[in-house]
């Protein structure tokens, strides 16, 4: 069975959870995450906050598996057909009314 892939509303709230840009690179997420992870960790800092960690860990999983499904193409015509496929299996439900 596939797994899920997460909503753009889930992507979003992510995102918006680890201060991160609309773009960013895998290394600036992981830096985001570890950061936010330094500051909420309960056994890491004064400041600790296990719920908040758990939603952060939760929006990290979601980032890397949004990530983590992209498919990688070096020739461009097949890139570019399969972006479409691609775009209409992620999102298609997110559409539909």
């Amino acid at each position: 069975m596939k797994k899920q892939l997460p909503t753009s509303e889930e992507i979003e709230y992510a995102r918006k959870l680890l201060s991160l840009d609309e773009c960013a690179t895998l290394v600036e997420i992981k830096n985001a995450f570890r950061s936010m992870a330094k500051r909420y960790h309960p056994d890491k800092s004064v400041d600790g906050n296990e719920e908040m960690m758990k939603e952060l860990n939760k929006a990290y999983e979601k980032i890397l598996a949004f990530i983590n499904n992209y498919r990688y193409c070096f020739n461009q015509k097949p890139a570019e057909e399969e972006y479409w496929e691609d775009f209409k299996e992620r999102y298609y439900e997110d559409f539909i009314i």
